[in-house]
């Protein structure tokens, strides 16, 4: 299927993708084994210790 115009047509468009997958195959294998060590992570931040504030406002009283 084509739509035309000046661009290749999607089969071409197609195969240079499969061409390029092809090429960098080693580096998808080597992302692939990437992993999150989780006991890395820190705990989570309350709102207080984020902003700086208890709880939080129902109403702000400016003078």
């Amino acid at each position: 299927m084509d739509y035309g115009g000046d661009l290749p047509n999607l089969r071409t468009l197609a195969d240079e993708w499969n061409k390029n997958f092809e090429k960098y195959a080693e580096r998808f294998d080597q992302l692939e084994k990437l992993k999150v060590d989780e006991t890395l992570r820190s705990t989570p931040l309350k709102d207080d210790e984020l902003l700086g504030a208890y709880g939080h406002f129902r109403k702000l009283d400016i003078d």
